[in-house]
């Protein structure tokens, strides 16, 4: 079944941002997908009838996702249209319950920017350079804006990216794990992560 849309990108006034938060599912904001990369994507996408961006781009997915609206009950027209166009919900592969997403390639050669909440301190972000992907779980809220293209349409693009719980306590956790076996004399060897995850996170229809 087709999502519904009330609202377009051209109802929105350029400029103006949508935020959305969730736990990180997928993440490739390091780093742009591109070359051989891209085209296997673009080969699998193609595949399974999905699109794909025809250039490089960066791409991140979440689980639990919500926007954040200051009013609830009086969503802004960017407000509904992020509600709409940018979650849809999919089955749980465990519990199948339905759980709200969000999957989005974001279209530009730049990297989003990276800002992590200050250990000990209310609403206190500082930016970092991201030297490798978040990890799955993290708390996370993808500040998106609406802008006006050259085709005359309005797009939507990623500014930044939020991370709303100190990276070093998130490493912390998998490490203990590690040293935890380690101390039981179990030698760890870990999966390497793979290319593409984000290929079943997408919605069952697109429009």
């Amino acid at each position: 079944m087709a999502r519904i849309h009330t609202v377009t990108t051209n109802d929105i006034a350029p400029g103006t941002a949508m935020y959305v938060r969730g736990k990180v599912a997928f993440c490739r904001i390091a780093s742009l997908i591109t070359g051989e990369e891209l085209r296997k994507k673009q080969e699998r996408l193609r595949f399974a009838n999905r699109s794909c961006p025809a250039y490089e781009h960066t791409s991140i997915s979440l689980t639990q996702a919500r926007v954040l609206c200051a009013d609830p009950n009086h969503m802004t027209a960017a407000e509904t249209y992020a509600t709409e166009s940018l979650l849809f919900e999919t089955a749980d592969p465990q519990t199948k319950e339905k759980v709200s997403r969000l999957s989005f390639d974001n279209k530009s050669k730049f990297l989003p920017r990276v800002f992590v909440k200050r250990d000990g301190e209310e609403n206190v972000y500082d930016e970092i350079h991201l030297e490798r992907e978040l990890d799955k779980g993290l708390d996370v809220t993808v500040c998106f804006s609406v802008y006006s293209s050259k085709k005359g349409n309005n797009g939507v693009r990623i500014d930044c990216v939020l991370v709303n719980e100190p990276l070093d306590a998130h490493q912390k956790h998998a490490d203990d794990l590690i040293g935890r076996l380690e101390q039981l004399g179990i030698t760890v060897n870990s999966l390497p992560e793979p290319d593409e995850t984000e290929d079943d996170l997408l919605p069952d229809d697109e429009d």
